[in-house]
């Protein structure tokens, strides 16, 4: 465990007080194995709340962040604490990851293994453009809350009970407390340290620990906002659009109340009369084209510019090696398939995902974009997002029906991809179903069973002109 530690710790970072780099402890670890053991009883002292005494002092230095320079407000404390100590806290971090995804709420995504910031912007960008285009007189706002030094603000006499309602150990919430709170520290200015005082609040800045510590600070807000009924949220309500389509009425109605990244909060309210619901909780808490002309223009001041495509291309090969920021972002989109297809682990915010595409598309699956993207892509142009979507799924390899496919994924064909065409008259038929129309709509599917059950009316009656077809041999 230490050695992964130390494999994986990063290179070319400032050291704490002591001056060791984790490029010092990679080299006593690889030359001495004495040196190991000696770090790793530290380590476990550091378990029981036993510290070395380097470890209750570090340095701060002063980062700008904008503004004017002459107000401390706008200066950021970043923390050099002894490489040591963030051994024992990234460990520490590594460990709370196992164990953050069932405390954390879904729809904080900071800082969270499998959770996406793109996520929160998926949604709410989505979500904006699909009620403009439903509701024109809808009232519902959202609401951007950033919390003013957010890390700064967070006290150890409440960290210790949010961390000892939520299941934490005690021994574990008070080696915590110990050390983020009984730490001496130096300001470093041009070089100078200042007199040390004690850090009587506030989580370090730059510590691996920090983050998730935050994230369980917050949760108790984000969990009475989605706790209170006077919020009610944004529903997605179903469009008129596919109405009579069999299998694609939502049993329930998917609403969003929140979207956080760390401490940055999107609020969806219904309409302002929640805001004073909102205001009561807070006041108890107290809390890519354009890119890609710039960089065209920096690394290219000259005439005539060469391609974008040729820029990127490997220096092998005479460009640059430059990222092309198009594909880059396709790339990114890759995820959202992947979730839909084959997703791995549990994230409520695909199935809003999956919503807003049944909504706008008429599918319940991909399976038609994959298998024909150049017909079912155009579908997917309503919103920016969808139409990256749209255009990554052009550039992926097409998915071939195969005679092996289950019931499972053969329902979600569309029924002109499912028929083969014999003559003219057959191909005309196919061509006059409708795009959305899809196998199981013929033939109903049992979950159970995994197979295809045929409806109790006949084929003839419900798609009299396949049933001729068929009957013609001309399908």
């Amino acid at each position: 465990m230490l050695k992964a530690l130390l494999d994986h710790s990063p290179s070319n970072k400032s050291p704490g007080l002591d001056g060791i780099s984790f490029e010092v402890y990679k080299y006593l670890g690889a030359k001495h194995d004495k040196s190991s053991d000696l770090l790793l009883s530290i380590i476990v002292d550091a378990q029981n709340g036993i510290f070395p005494q380097s470890w209750l002092e570090t340095r701060t230095v002063l980062l700008f962040k904008k503004g004017h320079r002459d107000l401390l407000a706008n200066w950021r404390p970043l923390s050099m604490i002894n490489c040591d100590a963030k051994l024992f806290t990234k460990m520490l971090a590594n460990r709370f990851h196992h164990c953050m995804a069932p405390i954390i709420n879904p729809f904080q995504t900071g800082f969270m293994h499998h959770r996406l910031i793109s996520d929160n912007g998926w949604i709410t960008q989505t979500l904006m453009q699909h009620i403009q285009q439903t509701d024109h007189t809808n009232t519902s706002v959202a609401i951007l809350l950033d919390q003013e030094k957010a890390y700064d603000r967070v006290h150890p006499t409440y960290l210790r009970q949010v961390l000892g309602h939520m299941g934490f150990p005690r021994t574990l919430v008070a080696t915590l407390i110990s050390l983020f709170f009984s730490t001496k520290i130096h300001v470093s200015l041009n070089g100078w340290l200042g007199a040390p005082f004690t850090q009587a609040r506030g989580l370090r800045q730059g510590d691996p620990l920090s983050p998730l510590l935050f994230n369980l600070a917050f949760e108790p807000l984000l969990r009475s906002l989605l706790a209170n009924s006077t919020i009610r949220g944004i529903p997605i309500k179903d469009t008129d659009k596919w109405k009579g389509v069999a299998n694609l009425a939502q049993e329930r109605q998917t609403i969003i109340k929140l979207l956080a990244y760390a401490d940055d909060l999107v609020l969806f309210l219904n309409d302002l009369s929640e805001w004073e619901a909102t205001q009561r909780l807070l006041t108890i808490y107290a809390w890519l084209l354009e890119i890609n002309a710039m960089v065209r223009s920096f690394v290219m001041p000259f005439y005539p510019k060469p391609s974008m495509d040729f820029v990127c291309n490997p220096k092998k090969q005479g460009g640059l090696g430059l990222v092309h920021l198009e594909d880059q972002a396709l790339a990114l989109h890759n995820i959202y398939i992947e979730r839909m297809v084959a997703p791995r682990h549990d994230n409520p915010l695909t199935g809003v995902i999956n919503v807003l595409i049944r909504l706008y598309t008429g599918h319940n699956s991909l399976v038609p974009f994959l298998i024909a993207p150049q017909i079912y892509a155009r579908s997917l142009k309503q919103f920016p997002h969808f139409q990256h979507l749209a255009n990554l799924l052009k550039r992926l390899p097409r998915l071939t029906i195969s005679a092996t496919w289950t019931p499972r994924i053969t329902r979600y064909l569309p029924l002109r991809l499912a028929f083969t065409s014999t003559t003219t008259t057959g191909t005309n038929i196919l061509n006059n179903i409708r795009p959305t129309m899809e196998v199981q709509q013929l033939q109903a599917y049992d979950y159970d069973r995994n197979e295809f059950v045929m409806h109790e009316d006949s084929i003839g009656s419900r798609f009299p002109s396949i049933q001729r077809a068929l009957n013609a041999d001309q399908l």
